[in-house]
């Protein structure tokens, strides 16, 4: 998988975006709807799929460390996973 920073707009995406107390990390598969389905927000086929995975930020209560609890995954169009984080 790809892996770019956090500033960088190009389809090719690793993106670790925090929002509140949850993160986001938006990485291109190089495959398409061939290999991972269909868009699993809008159901349509996709020439290149995205896996964003979604993270919620807690804190230790002994260590008092923030650490990243993984929570959920989702494959699609990159519009459709950049619009559907709340």
């Amino acid at each position: 998988m790809t892996e770019l920073k956090i500033k960088d707009q190009t389809p090719h995406i690793a993106k670790h975006v925090l929002s509140d107390d949850f993160s986001f990390v938006l990485r291109d598969t190089e495959c398409n709807s061939k290999v991972f389905g269909s868009c699993e927000i809008c159901g349509k086929d996709a020439v290149q799929v995205f896996n964003q995975k979604r993270y919620k930020t807690i804190l230790h209560p002994i260590t008092n460390q923030k650490h990243n609890q993984f929570i959920t995954d989702c494959y699609g169009h990159y519009e459709c996973l950049i619009k559907i984080r709340t």
